[in-house]
């Protein structure tokens, strides 16, 4: 690659971390799911009584152990992910120097941040007696959609400069927008979350592959 196409490429030193936000987050623990549950730790996440709690755990030893484990290794991929939410933002500036895109700093930390407490949140529900569902699953909606709109927030701005670059561009804005109503959609219907996570990791996936091609 010419020196000057290097020059171009805004966003390069982002490459390594998105790779490693992406081997990781194909690496997590796989969990076993009782029936009738999709993807036991978005389930969890998104749990509004205990009788959803019960429904993700099942009384299976294996899925609570499972999900421990999964729990635990998710620090790490806290911090590959908004380390590399939060440097795209910043060489986004470094291309537009537009301050808003400055606002993604914000939300990357906030994502990390309410992402950690969520775990004390989950780990309060699977190291805990039924007794204390309640209490932890009031603070594990706070944190889940805040820390889940925080991110949506970032692709948001990023896709709000990218779309005029190229098609993909305009495809990660659309999936943005898109994910924006699914998360808001599952306030009301939390069987829409399993679509909005879904929807986060693909954006991620394509905001890297963007990165690579970016013109």
């Amino acid at each position: 690659m010419k020196r000057k196409d290097m020059k171009q490429r805004f966003f390069l030193p982002a490459l390594p971390l998105g790779a490693l936000t992406l081997i990781i987050s194909f690496t997590m623990p796989t969990i076993p799911a009782a029936e009738g549950v999709e993807s036991p730790i978005i389930a969890l996440e998104f749990a509004r009584s205990a009788a959803d709690v019960e429904q993700v755990l099942a009384g299976r030893r294996d899925i609570i152990a499972a999900m421990v484990q999964s729990v635990r290794q998710d620090r790490i991929f806290i911090l590959a992910y908004s380390a590399f939410l939060m440097v795209s933002c910043l060489l986004a500036w470094r291309r537009w120097r537009k301050g808003i895109v400055l606002a993604g700093l914000g939300l990357g930390l906030a994502a990390a941040i309410f992402d950690y407490l969520e775990n004390g949140a989950l780990m309060a529900i699977l190291e805990g007696t039924p007794a204390l569902w309640p209490a932890a699953l009031s603070d594990l909606t706070v944190y889940t959609y805040i820390k889940w709109g925080a991110i949506t927030g970032v692709f948001l701005l990023l896709g709000t400069f990218i779309r005029a670059v190229n098609v993909l561009g305009k495809l990660i804005f659309g999936l943005s927008i898109g994910a924006t109503v699914f998360l808001l959609g599952s306030l009301f219907a939390p069987q829409l979350s399993l679509a909005f996570a879904m929807l986060i990791a693909l954006l991620f996936l394509l905001w890297w592959i963007w990165m690579i091609f970016e013109r």
